[in-house]
């Protein structure tokens, strides 16, 4: 991840910025230090699971959409490599998501 996520407080009166970090790794790590809180995707909240963190699903949340773009006419093995495993990621989240959302409470 590059860049930085500001981490606003978990204080719900309160909209300071009270961290900012540069990694998922560091977002989880705030998370679980009582630092904030933290918006993510299905996906990562299953791949970053953390003792002392939990993740649940937000109701009445439209769901995100990303998407890739590379140069026209760009046929390196690398870039349709990319490619090919965003789209079966893509199926895969899709998938996630729907289990992710009927997750226990």
């Amino acid at each position: 991840m590059s860049g930085s996520r500001r981490f606003p407080s978990a204080h719900p009166r309160v909209g300071a910025v009270v961290a900012e970090v540069a990694s998922a790794d560091a977002t989880f790590e705030a998370v679980a230090g009582g630092v904030g809180v933290a918006l993510v995707a299905a996906g990562n909240a299953k791949l970053y699971k953390r003792q002392g963190v939990i993740a649940r699903p937000v109701a009445d949340l439209a769901p995100g959409t990303l998407a890739i773009a590379w140069r026209a006419g760009d046929e390196r093995a690398l870039v349709a490599d990319f490619v090919t495993a965003a789209r079966a990621a893509a199926k895969v989240e899709s998938r996630d998501r729907t289990d992710f959302a009927n997750m226990k409470t």
